[in-house]
């Protein structure tokens, strides 16, 4: 599985096409056009770094969001970057006037779950884009993230190539797994006020999980959230063929289930048919991009097949 993540790279022909500007992007709150490739960029979306370095864009800034990497750079990003020093943004609230510092010309926002009153205020510093209106917040696909964002810069062509190499590390990933196509998945996380969340079909951590073959299912649906609340006494709903537990530790994640009187009980915990996903594994599963799908696929496939081989 390690070759996955290298022949991204090697089938991301950077290939050079003029495209016409200006180019106009609809989203949920209007349309937002840019005039020429940006120059000066900031991320808020919280893994959009991910598709602009993919690109050969280095924003100014990117946005914290679960693990802290090398210069604002994580682990899987390295490479595309290229020595970028993005500076690293921990905002739980839009800083507008940290945002006004860098004088950027465009702000890439899609997945960063923002109103109609914030895109205005951002859209008064520079062009900004929006999430699209097809998907609730947080779950719009990566490949249209990606695409999206090429057409932004110029390089849609370049934004195709990726995806593509990225679809045939999928079906590679899916192809080992396949004797597991079609089992039910339910992707979790502990809520500390009592019983679990549960990510939707919507979301990119079950998007990561279907697009391996498994299913997530039907009643952990929500048209306008990416997760469920599961209280405890419905802990039977996650008696599923493989349980993906996402925590901040693994130990922790074991003590939670197994102190759980009714979760303890499910077959797919007996059966030991549970993963816990933490660290830097959890990270790239959450981001689901164009360059964290690749380093996910190599760490997770190893793992699944040796918990559901019986």
């Amino acid at each position: 599985m390690k070759r996955l993540m290298v022949s991204v790279f090697a089938l991301m022909s950077m290939m050079v096409f003029a495209q016409e500007f200006p180019v106009t992007i609809e989203h949920k709150f209007g349309s937002t056009t840019v005039d020429a490739p940006p120059v000066r960029v900031v991320s808020l979306g919280y893994n959009e770094e991910d598709p602009l370095f993919a690109l050969g864009v280095k924003p100014l800034a990117v946005r914290y969001w679960l693990m802290e990497g090398d210069n604002g750079v994580l682990p899987w990003a390295q490479d595309a970057a290229a020595n970028a020093t993005p500076e690293l943004l921990n905002l739980t609230e839009i800083n507008y006037e940290a945002i006004l510092a860098f004088q950027p010309d465009f702000i890439s926002a899609q997945y960063a779950g923002i109103d109609k009153q914030t895109y205005e205020m951002l859209s008064r510093i520079a062009p900004t884009l929006a999430p699209s209106a097809d998907y609730p917040d947080y779950g719009m696909p990566w490949e249209e993230m990606t695409l999206t964002l090429g057409k932004v810069f110029g390089k849609e062509a370049d934004a195709q190539a990726a995806i593509t190499a990225v679809h045939d590390a999928q079906a590679q990933a899916k192809e080992l797994l396949a004797p597991y196509a079609g089992q039910e998945v339910a992707v979790i996380l502990e809520n500390t006020n009592g019983g679990y969340y549960a990510y939707t079909a919507e979301d990119s951590r079950g998007q990561f999980f279907e697009s391996l073959g498994f299913r997530i299912p039907e009643v952990f649906t929500s048209e306008d959230s990416f997760y469920i609340n599961i209280s405890e006494e419905r802990a039977d709903l996650l008696n599923v063929d493989l349980l993906v537990f996402i925590a901040n530790d693994e130990q922790d994640a074991q003590n939670i289930i197994m102190q759980d009187p009714l979760l303890s009980q499910l077959d797919v915990v007996k059966d030991d048919h549970v993963i816990y996903v933490t660290e830097g594994l959890r990270a790239a599963i959450s981001y689901n991009t164009v360059l964290s799908i690749p380093y996910a696929l190599n760490e997770i496939v190893p793992i699944i097949q040796a918990v559901l081989t019986p």
